[in-house]
């Protein structure tokens, strides 16, 4: 496999690729860089969209914009207007504390999980269409990434400070999810499991952190 510099673009904390299929545009977010960006591969134009707040996840919206989770709580993000529209904030005035990674699932539904630099008291959330919030996952530690299996079964979910990816299964007519188990461990030389994707044909892919690397993982 062959690895290509697409844009050097000097982000200070750049995270969450997300691809726009009707714009044919690359988004990612810079989150202590008060930044998300937009890169246009056919024309190699790229944007950016300077913020007030630290945007750590974005979420494509169904009517147009995105969802985000940011370190005041989930917003509305609209960007012809640059304009932030507030939902909830499920952890009000946790010193320290902001949200990290998220991604939608196929029912519509934005998860999204918190850190602070040590302990193990932040969590991951669900955000609903109907714009509830719910606790699914207490107690961890640096909440990462997130996917889903392509037949919908199985969640897999990273806690980066504890090196593990959890595997759940996971219902998707309720989004609810159960049998928390350990999927992968890592080793401490190995880096810190960052973000986290599915393929088409059900491998996960991880990011390690201070690792340098890339795993493509046999499930």
């Amino acid at each position: 496999m062959e690895v290509n510099q697409v844009l050097h673009c000097q982000n200070t904390l750049g995270e969450g690729p997300l691809w726009h299929p009707a714009e044919s545009a690359l988004y990612w977010v810079d989150i202590t860089g008060k930044k998300i960006n937009r890169y246009f591969p056919a024309s190699s134009k790229t944007e950016v969209f300077e913020v007030p707040r630290m945007v750590s996840a974005l979420g494509l919206r169904q009517v147009g914009g995105f969802v985000c989770a940011a370190d005041d709580g989930f917003h509305f993000w609209n960007p012809q207007k640059n304009l932030f529209e507030p939902i909830s904030d499920p952890e009000p005035g946790r010193l320290g504390a902001r949200f990290n990674d998220g991604k939608v699932d196929r029912g519509g539904r934005f998860w999204a999980g918190s850190m602070t630099p040590q302990g193990a008291d932040s969590a991951l959330y669900r955000l609903d269409p109907n714009l509830s919030v719910h606790l699914m996952v207490p107690d961890i530690t640096i909440s990462n990434g997130i996917g889903w299996s392509p037949d919908n079964q199985t969640m897999y979910y990273v806690d980066s400070n504890r090196l593990v990816i959890y595997a759940f299964d996971f219902d998707m007519k309720s989004g609810e999810i159960s049998r928390q188990r350990d999927f992968l461990r890592f080793e401490t030389q190995s880096g810190v499991p960052d973000g986290l994707t599915v393929d088409s044909r059900g491998f996960i892919w991880c990011a390690l952190y201070d690792g340098w690397k890339v795993l493509r993982i046999d499930p």
